[in-house]
């Protein structure tokens, strides 16, 4: 089942991706920004759960966030939270701490920029992660990542990171990098 959603959520993902670069390119009308309602023919019901982002909406919004960058040198929004997943859009411009999470999968999908994803080894100096990152139980962070594989990444990489994995996007001084994050249950 945990698979099925996955799969799901990674195909919707890429689709609306595909779709959105496709409109572009073909002169399509840009979005106001918001999230897409979808309402059904002849009703006004809208259909639960149903979000749909442009890629226009993200360049204009990586501005926004682009004002809005914290001492951990990013700026994040949530744009959907589902009860079993969550979509957040993410702006880095300098490298950010390394997380571990005990049951979810995260799923990153570059919007812009590049970075170097650290993946794998072990978390230096673990702690319980806190604040407005914090998950599910056993979320963690530290000070950085020993040992780990070294993966260069830059727009339209879909990276999956399996629960129980060490990881940190490494950013370049002067450089930045933007991604979806799409975090799903393990369980």
């Amino acid at each position: 089942m945990k698979w099925m959603i996955l799969f799901a959520v990674l195909m919707t993902s890429l689709a609306s991706l595909a779709w959105s670069l496709d409109e572009k390119a073909s002169g399509g009308e840009a979005n106001t920004g918001q999230v897409e309602q979808n309402r059904e023919e002849g009703s006004d019901r809208l259909h639960a759960g149903f979000g749909m982002w442009k890629l226009s909406d993200f360049k204009e919004h990586e501005k926004v966030l682009d004002s809005k960058i914290g001492p951990d040198h990013s700026a994040r929004e949530t744009l959907g939270n589902y009860g079993n997943h969550k979509i957040r859009f993410i702006h880095r411009v300098g490298t950010g701490a390394p997380e571990f999470h005990t049951y979810f999968v995260d799923l990153w999908i570059v919007e812009s920029g590049r970075g170097t994803l650290v993946l794998g080894g072990t978390l230096v100096d673990p702690k319980p992660l806190t604040g407005t990152e914090a998950g599910m139980r056993g979320d963690m962070t530290g000070t950085s990542i020993e040992g780990g594989e070294r993966h260069n990444v830059s727009p339209g990489d879909v990276i999956h990171i399996p629960p129980k994995t060490p990881h940190q996007i490494l950013v370049t001084k002067g450089e930045q990098i933007t991604y979806l994050r799409i975090a799903i249950p393990s369980e």
